[in-house]
């Protein structure tokens, strides 16, 4: 099935990237206000000169280098102005995203990025999870949850972040409340205030991959589970999104293949009928969706009419006004009447903020936003660096 399993020696110093802004097209005056740190916001990614260079600098989704820094380690992303790097003795540290970065906290095996913020971590020298502020206070400890100990935590999303305690999953809120016991065998992330679980119908774990002894569920924020849950032989997607679920029915035979997919909302209610075409599904988003015909990838809306037929190689992402599609190996930015907004990159990557992306021709990188605009010029290579998204002990 398609339910996703189990979340699911630095110094800083000046150099010849300090200082370097990247050319920019021009964009209408704006009124300038002092830069406000938002809680889940990308703001940077990391940049260096070539890929055999030393060091690294910040650069933000206008493409613009962060002045003055200079980097001996891999920086991660920067989500709400803190970033995290190696010591380059086997620990992690906290930075500012400012001029002259400022450690903040101590020192750390593990180390998640600041969503919600706050940040998942393992301090050097404990064996436990816990949770810090941005000026490296603890806000809380996750050590163990009923006598059991915690073994991994995941990433917040709707303000619950999952974590797994002895055999089973629960969630917990940013202040370090438990907000739903630790009770499923897998847990997918919160969207549109629900997640999907898999549960037992015995409460026996050992047993749950016997189909009779389990079933995916659709619970709230609060823990409640919905009426409607899914057999144990369906084929269902990761998440709730835009109110809707991908999924396939179990067929007799099940060698029957392949399967045909469908949108459900999270009362199980059919809101978009199974199609031969809808071979593979992707998430709703806004107002489309990708699918996969068998011959290639096409886009339709929300009402089931194809707006651009199932020709392409991959759909890899769905804005509001445009998509990203791969045609014989060429990544292009399209609107939704197939006109190309665009060059032709030979890679294009989205970011965690979905609405720009890093795209490649040939050795020069570039910063885009969701029409494909570019901002500067490729001088530089741009990672994408979004740390982990699950801390285990």
């Amino acid at each position: 099935m398609l339910f996703m399993g189990t979340v699911m020696a630095l110094v800083l110093s000046s150099c010849n990237f300090a200082g370097k802004v990247m050319p920019k097209k021009e964009k209408p005056a704006v009124l300038e206000v002092e830069a406000e740190h938002t809680s889940n916001q990308l703001e940077y990614v990391p940049v260096r000169s070539a890929d055999d260079s030393l060091e690294w600098g910040l650069m933000d989704l206008e493409g613009t280098l962060l002045p003055d820094v200079a980097l001996k380690a891999e920086p991660s992303n920067v989500v709400g102005g803190i970033f995290t790097m190696s010591d380059g003795h086997g620990h992690l540290c906290y930075y500012t995203a400012e001029a002259e970065p400022q450690q903040i906290g101590g020192e750390y095996t593990k180390a998640g990025l600041f969503y919600e913020d706050v940040a998942p971590c393992i301090e050097s020298g404990k064996n436990y999870i816990q949770f810090i502020r941005k000026d490296g206070t603890v806000v809380f400890e996750l050590k163990e949850v009923d006598g059991k100990p915690v073994e991994w935590v995941g990433r917040f999303h709707d303000g619950l972040a999952p974590f797994k305690a002895g055999e089973y999953i629960g969630f917990v809120n940013t202040e370090g409340s438990i907000i739903i016991a630790p009770q499923f065998l897998q847990a997918g992330r919160f969207s549109d205030g629900y997640a999907l679980v898999v549960d037992t119908v015995d409460g026996n774990g050992k047993k749950y991959r016997d189909k009779e002894n389990y079933r995916i569920n659709i619970i709230d924020i609060e823990g409640n589970t919905l009426e409607h849950s899914f057999l144990a032989t369906d084929s269902i997607g990761d998440r709730v999104s835009e109110g809707l679920i991908t999924c396939s029915h179990d067929y007799e035979p099940e060698d029957t293949l392949p399967r045909i997919y469908k949108f459900v909302d999270p009362m199980g209610r059919t809101i978009i009928a199974e199609h031969t075409d809808y071979r593979q599904l992707t998430n709703m988003r806004g107002t489309h969706f990708a699918f996969y015909s068998g011959r290639g990838w096409g886009i339709a809306d929300n009402q089931a009419t194809v707006i651009l037929s199932p020709r392409y190689d991959e759909v890899v992402w769905l804005g509001e006004q445009s998509a990203v599609v791969c045609l014989y190996g060429k990544y292009k930015f399209l609107d939704y009447g197939g006109d190309q907004l665009s060059k032709s990159f030979d890679e294009v990557i989205s970011l965690d903020d979905d609405v720009h992306f890093i795209g490649r021709i040939g050795s020069k990188w570039y910063m885009l936003d969701e029409l494909g605009t570019i901002w500067g010029e490729g001088q530089y290579i741009i990672k994408h660096n979004p740390g982990d998204d699950v801390i285990k002990r």
